[in-house]
């Protein structure tokens, strides 16, 4: 028989498809121009093809993580993996390449960043222990 899914499973993908819904909601608006930017913030999301490369990504690994870990599949840790190297790698291009300075971002965004990582490393270890568990297939 197949395993019951555990509550972390329910909880940790209903926030990543929430999460990946709301971001991709939010770029939806913004390259419709239905959301009213500053237009230096603008500008600075427009800047990059990388930025608005992983900004469709990662909302997207989002999606497929939840569902993967909602259907106890072995693929939702590597998901979940790439997702946190391609976060990181994103976060690391945009302050050093994209002229970024920790005058450009506030205290309380720099926070929610690292929040946002700290997240997606212990849902990494999370899922990891459930394929070595044999609870994802």
């Amino acid at each position: 028989s197949k395993p019951k899914r555990p509550f972390w499973v329910w909880l940790i993908s209903a926030f990543f498809l929430f999460s990946g819904v709301m971001n991709l909601s939010m770029l939806w608006l913004i390259l419709t121009g239905n959301l009213n930017l500053p237009a230096e913030e603008l500008a600075m999301i427009r800047k990059t093809s990388l930025a608005w490369t992983l900004g469709g990504l990662l909302p997207l690994a989002n999606l497929a993580g939840a569902v993967s870990l909602f259907l106890l599949r072995r693929i939702a840790f590597y998901i979940f993996s790439g997702m946190f190297v391609a976060g990181v790698g994103n976060g690391l291009v945009q302050f050093l390449i994209l002229d970024w300075s920790l005058q450009t971002i506030s205290g309380q965004g720099l926070a929610q960043v690292f929040i946002g990582y700290a997240i997606t490393l212990a849902v990494c270890i999370y899922t990891y222990h459930l394929k070595e568990q044999n609870i994802l297939s």
